[in-house]
């Protein structure tokens, strides 16, 4: 009795034991990996592994069909079949499969009409053959030598394969859950504003000090999405040029909000390279968090909460399900009346946008005092002490409205300049200033966020009525670029290309064909041919061909090529992963179930399809994918086709004819990468980058122009406007060369050198030097505006300081064209380069003597003086902020090139 009792107290005890928590993280950890894989089952990425995997593996059962396989009198043409299902790839939207699919059938056309001409027209004639092997049509040309006469039904047939598998995968796309490519460019442009939502929450979080570590590095992560969603939404916008469409807006349109959320984006960048640079300071700032947190949350607070309705009321429209913003305007209401509610009572308020421009207006009222401080602080901070002419405060205007019109995001980069330039050692302030040209630059932030909600909530494009959905037929996508008219193919505005000679005509023709691209096609051309010496030979090397079946090589072949070296070296190992894994999957699979009934090798061809086709379209690595996929139906389909053959190789045979195939392919390739007009990525790279200081230069004096035009009372708004919108146009340009820079760099560093190890940090810290000199250019472009500036702040700051200004653009533009020209040369640099910062010293020194003149004379007191005063203050400090950056640049390409021992400029 007492022995189960004492059992029992046990068991109790066991029961009542806490629950440890290595036993919960196992629980915890399954719980997740579900969770993950019920969101994966109904994802996008899920239905097009579906769509894909579906292709390949009915083209494998129609030819596993007897009646079917009995229609081709020529069986070896059913490779055809399945290669154009994994070529043409379902898994993909509407658009960029007609893209794909139209280039294939022109391909397909093209090089059948070749064969019919050259195999059918020349008779036995090997030299045209020679000829014809230069295009990629070549597999056809194998048969021709293979049996030396010309075989119609080989031709018919093949082009019947290509025409079935893209027939099968046209049916697939279009009636499996079908994706649209305008559905996807809708989609991604929910994912931006999402992103630009939540990416202005999280600067505002940071500016308030209120920001957690994770949701710091959530921030920083944001930044690195929004800038590669600028070549997604260009991506999309091209594949939706090639779909018939069933919308309320025109691809007219979608260009128009993506150009709006481009300048959204940009403005954030700008604002979180700020925050990067001063989140220690302001967290140590006793005046930022006395002044600037005690005044300002709530109104920042409210003015957040603003830019949330409008853009979950953008979200809403753009949205193809509908349900999915229910929740998000729901919670907008409620949103839109606790804010309204904080605001002062006199004030009406019936929509969001006049939310938002309300809660803007306080929050600038609110600034507008604290920047007039800082602004009479900042020059009491300097070395010899300044008189301050102004006593009475109330004689500044207080309205935000008046505050230099055309001041812009791009203000906020003035504190750092300001305080850097002047005090460089006083972080505090410098974080002070920071903040309040932040506060004043997202005016232009609300503005272009209203436009772009305008744009799409708005009724019809006359302004009335509602939208109305209309069938919209785009084929842009499937001309040449020579035939369409576009603006963005054209030089921008003053920057019209003159009349060339014949010479220099002549010249460009045959620089064409020594470019590294000609190059690479006669590279390509090369490899084919020498694929078909055996077979121009006879004998024993026809033999050889015929039995590896070398005519399976030509694809892979291809594949394998690049370009450039290191993409080639990248291309090496997918080729070896993916035939490895193709021809082992292969051997098992005809091992375990042999080639005749084929059920067994359905099943294991969709066990193989699942997750090849998972890596296909869901990871980077595609040239894997399709290596596998190709050699798995060479394995196959070879040893089926050929059941009934009883001298036909073996599976274990087949599977090491493909590696020993792919180590010739990767020879062949490495032979021709190595020793015949090698073109390495790093020469590529310094080019392109050469090409891009170059173009940052030409940017750079283009506002620089802009800056003389509105110091000129004559100027017309109109041509400050148009060169402002060219100067826009070339930044995009300049933003999507420098992302493309990046994966030239990993090519680069996957490249050998005797040398030692390339230089990647060198080059990221260059990559980095130039997009905080974009950023901050832009911002400079935008706080100039467009309205001239008056005849005050012209007498006053423009002419007495436009010599140092003059000095701060040459020292500039010396700098730029000098680092071009040594990254293309690879010569060392001079060693007596101006230095910009010293420019930048003389300029602001400068710049301090007439403040001090114009405080003891008063002029400073007129209200309406004092906001174009500040403007232009504002100006200047935004365009010689990049001068410690296009220093640190020097130091970077002396590291890569050196220091010449010469004379310098």
């Amino acid at each position: 009795m007492n022995s189960s009792n004492v059992n029992n107290k046990e068991d109790d005890t066991e029961k009542n034991k806490p629950i440890i928590e290595k036993d919960i993280i196992p629980t915890q950890k399954k719980h997740g990996v579900f969770k993950q894989i019920l969101a994966f089952i109904g994802s996008k990425g899920c239905k097009n592994m579906i769509k894909a995997s579906l292709a390949y593996w009915l083209a494998f059962l129609l030819v596993f069909i007897h009646p079917f396989e009995h229609h081709f009198q020529r069986t070896n043409t059913l490779n055809n079949l399945i290669l154009t299902c994994i070529v043409a790839h379902p898994g993909i939207s509407v658009g960029a499969f007609l893209q794909g699919g139209i280039d294939l059938l022109m391909g397909v056309l093209f090089g059948g009409a070749w064969y019919a001409l050259l195999n059918g027209g020349l008779g036995s004639s090997k030299a045209a053959m020679i000829v014809f092997v230069c295009c990629l049509f070549k597999v056809l040309s194998v048969v021709y030598l293979v049996v030396e006469y010309f075989d119609q039904i080989q031709l018919k047939e093949t082009l019947i394969a290509f025409l079935l598998g893209l027939a099968l995968s046209l049916v697939i796309n279009l009636l499996l859950w079908p994706d649209s490519a305008e559905f996807e460019l809708r989609r991604q442009l929910i994912r931006s504003l999402d992103n630009i939502n939540t990416f202005n929450n999280l600067n505002i979080k940071s500016y308030l000090l209120t920001i957690a570590p994770s949701e710091k590095e959530h921030r920083d992560d944001l930044a690195h999405s929004i800038r590669a969603d600028v070549q997604t939404l260009s991506t999309l916008l091209r594949t939706a040029d090639s779909e018939i469409s069933y919308s309320e807006f025109s691809l007219k349109e979608y260009t128009g909000f993506v150009a709006q959320i481009k300048r959204l984006q940009q403005y954030l960048l700008a604002v979180h390279g700020n925050i990067v640079a001063h989140e220690e300071a302001m967290k140590e700032s006793e005046k930022f968090q006395g002044e600037f947190l005690g005044v300002l949350r709530s109104p920042l607070n409210n003015l957040n909460a603003g830019c949330s309705l409008v853009i979950t009321s953008m979200k809403h429209k753009l949205d193809p399900d509908k349900k999915a913003q229910t929740v998000d305007m729901e919670a907008g209401i409620k949103a839109f009346v606790d804010i309204r509610s904080s605001l002062p009572l006199d004030l009406t308020i019936e929509s969001s946008d006049g939310l938002l421009q309300t809660t803007l207006t306080i929050l600038q009222e609110e600034q507008y005092i604290i920047l007039r401080n800082l602004f009479n602080l900042e020059l009491d901070c300097y070395q010899e002490p300044i008189p301050s002419a102004i006593e009475n405060d109330n004689n500044i205007n207080n309205d935000p409205e008046n505050f230099g019109e055309g001041n812009s995001r791009d203000s906020i980069s003035a504190v750092h300049y300001s305080v850097e330039a002047f005090n460089e050692t006083n972080e505090s302030k410098r974080a002070d200033f920071l903040v309040d040209f932040f506060m004043f630059g997202i005016k232009e932030f609300v503005e272009e966020l209203l436009q772009l909600r305008h744009s799409i909530n708005n009724s019809s494009n006359s302004g009335t009525g509602e939208r109305t959905k209309s069938i919209r037929i785009h084929f842009h996508s499937y001309l040449s670029d020579f035939l369409i008219t576009n603006s963005t193919s054209s030089p921008p505005a003053g920057m019209s290309e003159s009349k060339q000679s014949f010479r220099l005509r002549l010249s460009k023709f045959l620089q064409f064909f020594i470019s590294p691209l000609s190059i690479f096609a006669l590279k390509g051309a090369l490899l084919l041919c020498l694929v078909l010496i055996p077979l121009l030979i006879g004998g024993e090397p026809k033999k050889f061909f015929v039995k590896w079946n070398l005519q399976s090589i030509a694809i892979p072949l291809l594949v394998t090529l690049s370009p450039v070296q290191g993409a080639s070296f990248i291309a090496f190992i997918y080729s070896i992963l993916g035939t490895f894994l193709g021809s082992v999957f292969g051997y098992v699979s005809l091992i375990t179930w042999g080639t005749s009934p084929p059920y067994g090798l359905s099943f294991f061809t969709a066990l193989f399809a699942l997750p090849v086709c998972y890596v296909a379209t869901n990871t980077p690595y595609v040239v894997g994918s399709l290596i596998a996929r190709i050699t798995f139906s060479s394995v196959i389909l070879a040893s089926y086709l050929n059941r009934d053959n009883p001298a036909f190789d073996k599976p274990f045979t087949r599977g090491y004819k493909s590696l020993a195939v792919t180590g010739m392919i990767i020879a062949a390739v490495f032979f021709v990468q190595v020793f015949i007009y090698p073109n390495y990525a790093r020469r590529v790279l310094r080019h392109q980058l050469c090409e891009l200081l170059e173009n940052f230069r030409f940017y750079y004096e283009k506002v620089s122009q802009i800056t003389s035009l509105v110091m000129d009372k004559k100027t017309k708004e109109e041509e400050v406007k148009a060169l402002s919108q060219e100067c826009y146009e070339r930044e995009i340009i300049l933003q999507t060369k420098l992302l493309s820079l990046h994966q030239l760099l990993l090519f680069a560093a996957a490249e050998p050198r005797l040398s030692g190890p390339f230089q990647t940090k060198i080059y990221e810290q260059i990559f980095h030097h130039i997009q905080v000199m974009l950023d901050r250019i832009s911002w400079a472009r935008t706080s100039i505006g467009t309205r001239p500036f008056c005849n005050k702040v012209i007498d006053d700051f423009y002419l007495p300081m436009l010599d140092a200004r003059k000095e701060v653009v040459r020292t500039f533009r010396i700098l730029l064209y000098v680092y071009a020209n040594t990254m293309k040369s690879k010569l060392p640099l001079p060693n007596a380069l101006p230095s910009a910062v010293e420019a930048r010293h003389n300029w602001v020194q400068k710049m301090l003597e007439v403040t001090k003149k114009l405080q003891i004379s008063g002029r400073l007191r007129d209200g309406n003086s004092n906001n174009e005063y500040l403007r232009y203050y504002a100006l200047t400090l935004a365009m010689r902020g990049n001068a410690i950056y296009i220093d640190q640049m020097r130091e970077c390409l002396k590291e890569l090139f050196g220091l010449s021992e010469g004379l310098g400029i």
